[in-house]
């Protein structure tokens, strides 16, 4: 029996909300605290249209930062980008991922697009910070405990 060694074997996609779960373990072993925001809509048949519950465009995960600071963290699989905003056909403005994503930075609060569990690890603060603070258009900063203090 000869074996196709040629053949090409396509990587199945992960699934966003393997994602989101790996990183929710990896912000609860951190002690951050953080939810899934479960902002999805639902589908209205006999509108034929998604219901939306929550504010639109909320990233997938929300939770608090040492100090207090806010995180966002959107999740997409790899290849997939934020969903703009739109106007309805009777002109109402529906606000989209990258709306929210402009104003959560503005404010200051840490947003991170994440399409993997080690984009998360690289954007938060490490292990032993008590304080984040950050200033709109800038990295954010943090103060790490020592042993004296």
């Amino acid at each position: 029996m000869k074996l196709n060694t040629g053949a090409r074997f396509k990587k199945p996609k992960r699934k966003e909300t393997e994602i989101q779960a790996e990183i929710l373990n990896l912000l609860k072993r951190r002690g951050i605290f953080a939810y899934n925001s479960k902002n999805q809509g639902t589908w209205n048949a006999a509108k034929s249209c998604y219901i939306y519950h929550g504010l639109q465009g909320v990233p997938d995960i929300t939770g608090f930062l040492p100090g207090g600071r806010a995180l966002y963290i959107e999740v997409k699989r790899p290849g997939e980008n934020l969903r703009e905003g739109y106007f309805t056909k009777a002109g109402k403005y529906i606000p989209g991922q990258t709306d929210f994503r402009d104003i959560a930075i503005a404010q200051g609060t840490l947003y991170i697009l994440a399409r993997s569990i080690e984009d998360v690890e690289s954007a938060l603060p490490p292990p032993g910070v008590v304080y984040v603070w950050c200033t709109a258009g800038e990295p954010c900063a943090w103060a790490i405990k020592t042993g004296g203090e």
